[in-house]
């Protein structure tokens, strides 16, 4: 899917910390839990 944009998961987990896991080195996608 192209968003015609680029998307900064490093700067989404920093904003929403307590909902997100980042680890690039694990895995190259961001989880994101909705409670």
């Amino acid at each position: 899917c192209d968003v015609k944009f680029p998307i900064r998961l490093e700067g989404l987990v920093l904003t929403h910390q307590q909902f997100s896991s980042y680890e690039p080195e694990l895995f190259p996608g961001l989880i994101y839990r909705m409670i």
